[in-house]
């Protein structure tokens, strides 16, 4: 979904000259900005900013790197001069920010001139970043987590050329109660009596400004000890732990009364202060290089804007056909179209573009991970030991994993179903198996061991095998039906293993 942020309109009036719109591209990152290069190259630093640092706390787990179209307008009127009438918000009010994560892709979207000053709309996007990396690496962390980590990065800022992590978010700092009257982390740590107070509009609440200032006492702190310990809390919470106040005294290794005590030392100015994380903001974004925008620019980044809603795209489907014809070597067209079909749910006409994408060698990984999730997901594959894909299939969704995997080593999902194929090719690829195992991802999709140990088992490495199993076994979260069938295919294992014996 969309997310939209309004302010009150700020007052514009008055003929503006035709914005000039630049476009640069940074991996997987394409911008289309008509503010200055400055000011774009700011937000930019302070998204890649937040994804270190998410990519140091959850290390070794790689985060997900996928196409990311960041559209930036200097004044309201080019917003509503860029996109389709239909599609403009019509009313008093200005809008101010937008995030989106599709399966194809992230999209941001800003209007940089509103009356409450730069930060305003910007931190809410850097958020919403930070929100959708930490659900990528982490989907099973707790409600603290989930609420008070993006909270505290949100306020992520560069200046000159340091980037600053930490600071107040939402107006966290004047809602924390006085250190004797905060909630013991046993219970601000419980997810079943959090419930109640996440997800509201306005976090407003103790839940919000506890989480958020606990994070700020944990990161911005130049002492180097807090991060391995949060680095091991992330691996206890991927291994199926709780994270619930347990798991982190556990983790810090440190006296349940000693994270007690320092959560509750007075806080001062000094404790609430952003913490300087990057000296050269610069290296980030070294390579990007502005050029006047094209038409094809124009075209393309309003597909991704209007995907999102649900008026469809009017006459650009139309322009989008006739760029098609002036670019015959380009696969944005069709990945701009394949874009808009989604959006309105024809998924038929959607494959078709995203074929034509991927014979014209788009660099977008959907294209390549859609027919291969689509052929494995509809296919009923039995849970056992006995080859189940023909070599000629194998050989066609190998390489379009593999193309996703060269695109993106932190796709989850390209991992896991190179995983499954493995499992059930006629030959198994060992290095297709080794590669899925070192990615460390099938953390998020714990199900792909099941399909890893049949790889390895296969491959004659039955030792692994089982010990993949009697770690999955022992997964806090497993069902009874679960553990069920792990113990099954276990015992199908040595059953085997007995007879060639």
């Amino acid at each position: 979904m969309f997310l939209l942020l309004l302010a009150l309109a700020a007052g514009l009036s008055g003929r503006l000259e035709a914005a000039k719109f630049n476009h640069a591209t940074l991996g997987p990152i394409e911008i289309y900005t008509s503010d200055g290069s400055e000011n774009t190259k700011r937000l930019l630093c302070e998204l890649l900013e937040v994804r270190r640092q998410i990519q140091e706390l959850v290390a070794p787990v790689p985060l997900p790197n996928p196409r990311m179209q960041i559209v930036i307008f200097s004044r309201f009127k080019e917003y509503q001069d860029f996109l389709p009438e239909k599609n403009v918000l019509q009313s008093g009010r200005t809008t101010v920010a937008g995030f989106t994560a599709s399966e194809y892709g992230l999209t941001v979207a800003t209007v940089m001139e509103n009356e409450f000053g730069y930060d305003f709309g910007r931190d809410t996007l850097v958020h919403y970043y930070a929100s959708y990396l930490l659900q990528s690496a982490v989907p099973d962390a707790p409600l603290w987590v989930r609420a008070g980590l993006p909270e505290f990065f949100a306020s992520t800022s560069c200046r000159g050329n340091k980037l600053y992590i930490g600071g107040d978010f939402m107006n966290h700092r004047n809602g924390m109660k006085e250190a004797k009257k905060l909630m013991p982390l046993e219970r601000l740590m419980d997810d079943a009596q959090m419930a109640q107070y996440y997800g509201v509009a306005k976090h407003d609440n103790d839940f919000y400004h506890e989480s958020w200032g606990l994070w700020q006492q944990w990161l911005a702190n130049p002492d180097p000890y807090r991060r391995p310990q949060v680095n091991r809390l992330f691996a206890a919470i991927r291994a199926g732990r709780e994270g619930d106040f347990a798991t982190v005294v556990e983790s810090f290794g440190e006296p349940a009364a000693l994270i007690e005590a320092a959560h509750r030392a007075p806080k001062t100015a000094r404790g609430f202060a952003p913490l300087m994380s990057n000296p050269d903001a610069e290296s980030l974004v070294r390579g990007l290089v502005f050029t006047p925008a094209t038409d094809l620019d124009r075209r393309f980044a309003q597909a991704m804007l209007v995907s999102n809603g649900s008026k469809g795209p009017g006459a650009l489907g139309y322009e989008l056909y006739r760029l098609a014809e002036a670019n015959p070597a380009s696969a944005r067209p069709a990945e701009a179209l394949a874009v808009l079909a989604m959006g309105e749910k024809d998924f038929a006409n959607a494959a078709v573009r995203w074929e034509r994408a991927r014979e014209l060698g788009t660099d977008n990984l959907f294209a390549y991970l859609l027919p291969a999730r689509e052929a494995l997901g509809a296919r009923t594959l039995y849970l056992s030991l006995q080859p189940q894909l023909t070599e000629a299939l194998c050989a066609e969704w190998r390489g379009y994993l593999d193309r996703c995997v060269a695109l993106d080593p932190g796709c989850a999902d390209a991992h896991y179903y190179r995983t499954l194929l493995e499992a059930f090719a006629e030959k198994p690829d060992a290095a297709a198996v080794d590669g899925a195992d070192r990615s460390q991802t099938l953390a998020v999709r714990p199900m792909g061991y099941l399909y890893l140990a049949i790889a390895r088992w296969r491959l004659g490495q039955t030792e692994e095998a089982h010990r993949i199993l009697a770690m999955l076994r022992d997964y806090p979260r497993l069902d009874s039906a679960g553990r069920a069938r792990i113990t099954a295919l276990d015992q199908a294992m040595r059953q085997k293993e007995a007879k060639q014996d």
